[in-house]
């Protein structure tokens, strides 16, 4: 076959995005906690620095929990949320924001510096900032590639599953899934209703398939080639 450029799709998991966002409720359900502390403050007419606390309590909070529920929001009604759509992380920069006014607090409060919340708090603030950066290595990682000389899948955790066109006995896709079949009966598979970008997807499995069909010839005529037809019937004889 002539030489063909490597095509590659992220697959962008619904899953795994509710699984992230699950992740970061916890902090949101501190930043309950913070604004509630933050209001109470203000109740009592406070004064100078910790006027200040209690203004950064109800501010910071009050923007994680809102980025949470649009977060909420976006992902209940399906809309895409992958790391390219922004060029920042929202809610973790609103996380780092809320540990910040917590350690600042509790230094105000007994003059002990929290080095555990403020490295936290730095963290997210790194991985807001990088968002963009962080989920265009996440894609390459978690990418569909369809080479010319075969497919790639990412294997959980890590790794890929690949496959070469001798190799592979069909490929193929419907409403739910998409499919490399191999000789040997074993498969791989993308559960289509998990992704947000399903049309990308198929649409690669048709290039495959396409490519997968172009080999054909080439596989009979190389020196021990099967033809894909014939293997199956081959190994049950």
């Amino acid at each position: 076959m002539p030489t063909l450029p490597t095509l590659a799709v992220p697959i962008r998991s619904r899953r795994r995005q509710r699984g992230q966002f699950v992740q970061k409720l916890q902090h949101g359900a501190a930043g309950g906690v913070l604004l509630f502390k933050g209001l109470a403050i203000l109740q009592h007419g406070p004064e100078g620095t910790e006027l200040l606390i209690g203004i950064l309590e109800v501010a910071t909070s009050a923007l994680l929990i809102v980025a949470m529920l649009r977060a909420a929001r976006r992902l209940r009604h399906g809309h895409q949320t992958h790391p390219h759509a922004h060029g920042v992380d929202w809610i973790d920069i609103f996380i780092a924001a809320v540990l910040g006014v917590e350690a600042f607090e509790r230094w105000h409060a007994d003059g002990h510096i929290a080095r555990p919340t403020i490295l936290l708090a730095l963290t997210m603030l790194m991985l807001g900032l990088q968002h963009r950066r962080i989920g265009a290595r996440a894609d390459r990682r978690r990418a569909l590639q369809v080479t010319a000389d075969g497919v790639s899948l990412p294997r959980r955790p890590f790794g890929r599953w690949s496959a070469t066109w001798p190799e592979i006995a069909a490929i193929r896709t419907d409403a739910r899934t998409a499919v490399v079949e191999l000789r040997n009966r074993r498969s791989r598979s993308i559960d289509l209703t998990d992704t947000e970008n399903a049309r990308e997807i198929v649409e690669a499995f048709e290039e495959a398939r396409r490519r997968f069909e172009a080999s054909a010839p080439l596989v009979q005529a190389a020196p021990g080639g099967l033809v894909p037809e014939e293997a199956p019937d081959a190994k049950e004889a």
